[in-house]
């Protein structure tokens, strides 16, 4: 690291003077050369639509200065060669309530309880019946279908 830089991750390690926080918060992450750089935009107006044409120049910006959108070359040539925006499916959201099982869980005696949702590991969906009791270890009761 050369001088210029070591002042400057110096500098910005003394900082000690804190930000207000803004109503409206964008953050891009990039790449350069391997390495992430992630950017903020923080504005006064909670106010998204109006900021959409500043974040596309910003990102257009980054991109003709040689910032990818992933550490990934095959990743990052597919998404620059895309002519729509990814969007994460959005999840499914039960609109009436969990069923309720005639089952008991033969160690507690209890109803199984219904458990689904999304897993924040893998993204994949998951629907089962459990025992809602905790065993004397603390660890969840095994009785599940």
């Amino acid at each position: 690291m050369d001088d210029n830089n070591k002042k400057l991750a110096q500098e910005a390690l003394e900082e000690t003077t804190p930000l207000p926080e803004a109503p409206l918060s964008i953050n891009v992450g990039s790449y350069y050369k391997g390495f992430y750089v992630g950017w903020t935009k923080r504005s006064a107006e909670n106010h998204v639509a109006d900021k959409i044409g500043d974040i596309k120049k910003f990102i257009d910006g980054l991109v003709m200065a040689g910032y990818e959108p992933s550490w990934n070359k095959q990743t990052s040539k597919e998404a620059l060669e895309s002519k729509t925006a990814v969007v994460a499916p959005p999840v499914a959201v039960p609109a009436t309530p969990a069923p309720v099982s005639s089952q008991v869980c033969p160690a507690h005696n209890t109803p199984l309880v219904h458990k689904s949702g999304v897993s924040k590991s893998t993204g994949k969906p998951y629907s089962f019946w459990a025992c809602p009791e905790k065993l004397s270890d603390g660890s969840f009761c095994k009785g599940a279908i």
